[in-house]
């Protein structure tokens, strides 16, 4: 998901031909209940996956080849789970035996997280042809393609309205079914995460250092707050937002004024967007922490230390929270303790944020391969 380092990799990349290229086979059918993991962290405010239990999967499940690395988190449905890669391709894989079951080529690399919206899925593209398009699964054909420069993921409130974010600093909100503008709004600078939706109100953060509040339907801006650090991360909102800062703090400010509540100082940049559920905040950090935080006054509840950096976004759970590192490594731990319970590792950086379904955990690694961990399985590996 996230863009440093992803044009060098594009340029090396620059040669690489696909001798045949597979051809996108429209769906016949897709189901989407009675759940699906439909966009970036699965929720419009942060919040956690309530009713969700996972601490009891302990072992790969398959992991299915791709031909590109993969920054995007995945998304699922009872009928796939498919993610995005810098080789311009949609992946669509089946949910139990990892075999791919569908292709789409786009026009440009994709590193963010796609979006869900019944038959229809979202992909942002960059950097040389830069678009947000909708695909229709069932026809094939585009429901709209809106031009933007250096897209950040999207997410949908009201059955009827996309927020998006991009590098020049315009945030939008956008009809799903047409592309049409609703109302737009440009910042200081570079929008580089998503954005969150909570009581009519819609939170986005700026590289110019500022957290913006708007009225989610007219577009009005409500406040703003500059923390004199740029910010990377989506908000998480209750009556708190709570966000993270390239300097290493961890902010809490009030969602009705702006005002400061409470920050948590780290030792490294806060890229990982933050996750809430009723009492607690995770987020990770470069410095190599996932870090549990009392809601209410930012205090530490525990810490887990990987071996790398944190850019992924946690996935929190009942009974658990998961967690992608820069060592190569998904961590599962105990959601209230934070002693670990599972990990694996893969063959490369991982900056894709987990995802759950169907008793499954998917997540990409930067070695070409989405993951899928359940509850110990056979492996399928398909290359």
């Amino acid at each position: 998901m996230k863009k440093i380092g992803i044009y060098i990799l594009l340029l090396c990349m620059a040669g690489a031909v696909i001798s045949c290229s597979p051809t996108f086979r429209k769906f016949k059918y897709i189901n989407n209940a009675p759940r699906e993991w439909s966009m970036f962290r699965n929720s419009l405010d942060g919040y956690y996956q309530k009713g969700i239990y996972g601490a009891d999967i302990n072992g790969l499940k398959w992991k299915a080849g791709l031909k590109a690395r993969s920054y995007s988190s995945p998304v699922a449905t009872e009928s796939y789970v498919a993610v995005s890669a810098l080789d311009s391709y949609l992946y669509f894989f089946d949910l139990e035996s990892g075999d791919r079951i569908n292709i789409y080529k786009f026009k440009s690399p994709l590193s963010e997280s796609p979006l869900i919206s019944n038959k229809v899925i979202y992909a942002a593209t960059g950097p040389d042809k830069n678009y947000l398009a909708g695909l229709n699964l069932i026809t094939g054909k585009y429901v709209f393609r809106e031009e933007m420069k250096d897209i950040s993921s999207p997410i949908i409130a009201d059955e009827k309205c996309i927020y998006i974010g991009d590098y020049t600093g315009r945030f939008v909100c956008m009809d799903k079914y047409a592309g049409k503008i609703f109302w737009e709004f440009r910042t200081e600078g570079p929008i580089m995460n998503a954005p969150a939706v909570k009581d009519g109100k819609v939170f986005v953060g700026s590289l110019d250092q500022k957290l913006y509040a708007f009225d989610a339907r007219s577009g009005e801006l409500l406040w703003t707050h500059d923390v004199g650090s740029a910010i990377m991360t989506a908000p998480a909102v209750d009556t708190l937002v709570y966000f993270g800062t390239f300097g290493g703090e961890i902010y809490a400010i009030r969602a009705d004024n702006g005002n400061f509540v409470w920050s948590f100082k780290t030792d490294g940049h806060v890229i990982s967007s933050p996750v809430i559920d009723d009492d607690y905040v995770f987020t990770g950090s470069n410095d190599k922490h996932l870090y549990c935080l009392d809601k209410e006054n930012g205090s530490e509840i525990w810490s887990f230390e990987t071996d790398g950096i944190i850019n992924s976004t946690p996935l929190v759970m009942e009974d658990a929270a998961v967690i992608a590192s820069g060592d190569g490594k998904l961590y599962l731990l105990d959601k209230l303790s934070g002693e670990l319970i599972f990990s694996y590792e893969t063959e490369n950086q991982i900056k894709s944020s987990p995802i759950y379904f169907n008793g499954n955990i998917f997540v990409s690694s930067l070695d070409q391969h989405l993951y899928c961990f359940s509850k110990k399985s056979p492996v399928s590996a398909n290359k």
